[in-house]
């Protein structure tokens, strides 16, 4: 006789596990800080380090009139008042989206890297005088005001629909270049201390989004989610970023075995300050590339409440 055909019960959906975005956030969040106490230590406790930052603001110079006066005005965006207002913007977009959780996390994760940001220049960091000439001789690192900036545009990055938040992250990028750029043109600010407040702000909000994934989920199972799909502006970031700090290290590693130095450090010609500009946009662009990457797959919303 035949056998009786065995009925399998239904499988359940399997849903996506959260382990491998929490890991990526995790990794990227460790990487930040690792990268600000080596960039500390390279560029504010070695003379080679000072050196390379005092000329970058030295041949600033070839910046002049009409620009200088932009950068100004770019950086007149930023203040505590301003701060405010645009955190406690994007905090009530996710509170409209009827996402609290999401919401808060955003204000800690802007907040959380400001005050980061203002300890560690005023209280625990410290400059050694190893330049003779120098300007300012106090500590500037990081930045205050590529913190604020970054951090406004991580938290809109969190905040906004996964569908649009590519999108966003382009205008967020944008406008932190725009003002770590002009910290420098200004004078306010070297090099390195600009490139530090934005690893801090992306560290931030990659901690945050690692609690979220961790204890949420990655929304992947909400209707109509596909998060998962490519996006071409997460790899565009991230590529183009790679590439100019890439070239950029291919070119300084060539003048330095070929001995002449003093040619990327030449004040008339302001190479040092144009070189350090493009570090800056390569560094602001991968780091926010990476935290789409890392955040790939996730959508930061809540997971679906299934009946009972």
């Amino acid at each position: 006789m035949d056998e009786p055909t065995r009925v399998m019960p239904p499988v359940a959906p399997r849903h996506a596990r959260a382990d491998e975005p929490v890991l990526r956030l995790v990794l990227l969040t460790v990487c930040c800080v690792a990268a600000v106490v080596a960039l500390y230590v390279i560029a504010v406790r070695t003379e080679v380090g000072q050196r390379l930052d005092e000329r970058a603001l030295q041949t600033r110079s070839v910046v002049d009139g009409e620009p200088r006066e932009v950068a100004r005005n770019v950086l007149e965006t930023i203040s505590v008042s301003s701060l405010a207002v645009a955190g406690g913007a994007l905090v009530f977009i996710g509170l409209v989206r009827g996402r609290v959780f999401l919401a808060v996390s955003v204000g800690v994760a802007i907040l959380g890297a400001n005050v980061t940001t203002e300890v560690l220049k005023l209280h625990v960091l410290e400059r050694p005088y190893l330049v003779v000439g120098a300007g300012r001789l106090w500590n500037t690192f990081p930045s205050g005001h590529s913190t604020v900036a970054m951090s406004l545009a991580v938290g809109a990055v969190l905040v906004a629909p996964h569908r649009l938040r590519g999108t966003v992250a382009l205008a967020g990028v944008a406008y932190a270049a725009a003002v770590a750029g002009a910290t420098v043109v200004t004078g306010w600010h070297r090099p390195s201390d600009t490139i530090g407040g934005g690893l801090v702000a992306v560290g931030w909000g990659a901690a945050v989004a690692a609690v979220l994934v961790a204890t949420r989920g990655t929304g992947r199972d909400l209707p109509g989610s596909n998060s998962s799909a490519p996006r071409p502006i997460m790899w565009i970031l991230t590529t183009a970023g790679a590439l100019i700090l890439a070239g950029a290290a291919m070119i300084a590693a060539t003048v330095a075995y070929r001995g002449h130095v003093g040619d990327l450090l030449i004040v008339d010609r302001g190479r040092p300050f144009v070189f350090a500009q493009i570090v800056i946009v390569g560094t602001d662009l991968l780091l926010v590339g990476l935290l789409l990457v890392a955040l790939r797959g996730i959508t930061l919303d809540p997971p679906r409440r299934r009946p009972r």
